[in-house]
């Protein structure tokens, strides 16, 4: 067939290449010996050294044992190779006529559980309940649940204006220069940095955690407000709590697509921060 004629001739170039290379390998020891003899020598040497290391004989492998007794014991049973199931056969009690139980350690807790006069109650659970009964609570008492979920929050941090001291406001980042700090530095709301410096805070008292944190240039940059200011403004809401927060998260939860790095081209415009080229183009605050 032209299938096989095809491998023959292909495993003859094979064969072919390989005694070509073998030749011209031999030749070139040979020229590389008649420059260098000394190098032959160390050569066989080393190659009588090899082959005075490898045994003489290699260990023999004997045949695998083989098992006098047919049989075979699993747990303890022996059982014999020709049977094909390995577990008992299987009764039907459903024609038997006889009550199966599947779960024996219930059912004196079962006994109980219907004696009881909490079987009226859907939301109480049940033994024996039948299947595809699933009691749900009223999508009401879900949302006032969820809605408690802030409870559980942070306190906002305290800070009253009388304690709001020139070092404190000395420390107030007026350029992207900060210094990080994963320990003991506070997260600016807008850009969610670690930094040192220090934040704003909300005086709200509708405001949770630190979302009301701010540094210098955030709020500049974004809002227009400075730090200093807010923080010795006793009324001072956060932009989150004024529903006008420009950062990435609060646009998502609102349904708008985040600004991104659009400081940079306002400023080109002639705007001063975002929020006022926002409140302009109404068309971009979408």
């Amino acid at each position: 067939m032209a299938g096989d004629d095809d491998n023959n001739d292909f495993l003859k170039t094979i064969e072919e290449n390989r005694k070509r290379n073998k030749a011209i390998i031999e030749q070139s020891l040979e020229e590389f010996y008649k420059q260098y003899p000394e190098m032959k020598e160390e050569a066989e040497a080393r190659k009588n050294d090899f082959k005075s290391q490898l045994p003489k004989e290699l260990p023999r492998v004997g045949p695998r044992r083989k098992t006098l007794d047919p049989s075979f014991s699993v747990a303890g049973i022996k059982r014999s190779r020709k049977a094909v199931s390995m577990t008992p056969t299987r009764r039907s009690a459903r024609l038997s006529g006889t009550e199966v139980s599947f779960n024996h350690e219930n059912d004196s807790l079962a006994d109980s559980a219907s004696n009881t006069d909490s079987s009226d109650d859907e939301d109480a659970p049940r033994f024996g309940r039948k299947r595809g009964r699933v009691s749900l609570k009223p999508l009401s008492e879900l949302k006032a649940r969820r809605s408690t979920a802030g409870s559980r929050a942070t306190k906002v941090p305290e800070l009253p204006v009388e304690e709001v001291s020139d070092r404190l406001l000395a420390k107030i980042a007026t350029n992207s220069r900060k210094e990080y700090c994963s320990v003991k530095g506070t997260t600016c709301h807008q850009c969610r940095q670690k930094t040192k410096d220090t934040k704003s805070v909300c005086r709200s008292g509708k405001c949770v955690g630190v979302r009301g944190m701010f540094c210098g240039v955030c709020l500049r940059n974004r809002y227009g407000e400075d730090v200093a200011e807010v923080l010795k403004d006793p009324n001072w809401s956060c932009p989150p709590c004024r529903n006008i927060c420009n950062c990435s998260i609060c646009r998502t939860r609102m349904g708008k697509m985040p600004t991104g790095q659009m400081v940079p081209f306002i400023r080109e415009q002639g705007y001063t921060h975002l929020k006022e080229y926002l409140d302009k183009h109404p068309e971009d605050d979408e």
